[in-house]
């Protein structure tokens, strides 16, 4: 049986990609289980974007078969928001979660999750 994931839910990071390039947005620091339950999709431009996201547990290989959304258009002013229907769960140091806009500056990705037995000093 799964452990449960305890902790406070937190912003786990935030990029904007200043370039078309994917990046990552949120790297697993350590062995220890996590779930990202959450990611916000804005655009910040003044014209469409396509934006994808994706989850390696390998590493950063960012292409099809690692993408959880892929080419999606987001107007301008828009937000987009993936839910994980169960949440992204895992367990290994260096999995990642990555994000790409075909404009630009054009859109500000957050992830919102948890990690195991983490404590959050105010």
């Amino acid at each position: 049986m799964p452990r449960l994931i305890k902790g406070p839910s937190r912003r786990l990071g935030q990029l904007r990609p200043a370039d078309t390039i994917a990046g990552t947005l949120w790297t697993s620091p350590f062995f220890s289980q996590f779930e990202v339950t959450l990611v916000n999709c804005v655009n910040v431009s003044t014209g469409d974007s396509k934006i994808s996201i994706f989850h390696d547990p390998d590493g950063s290989t960012y292409d099809e078969d690692t993408a959880l959304v892929y080419e999606y258009t987001i107007g301008p002013g828009d937000l987009f928001q993936f839910e994980a229907q169960k949440s992204i769960v895992g367990y290994k140091a260096g999995e990642t979660i990555g994000v790409q806009s075909s404009v630009a500056n054009a859109v500000n990705f957050k992830a919102y999750g948890r990690v195991n037995d983490e404590e959050v000093v105010p």
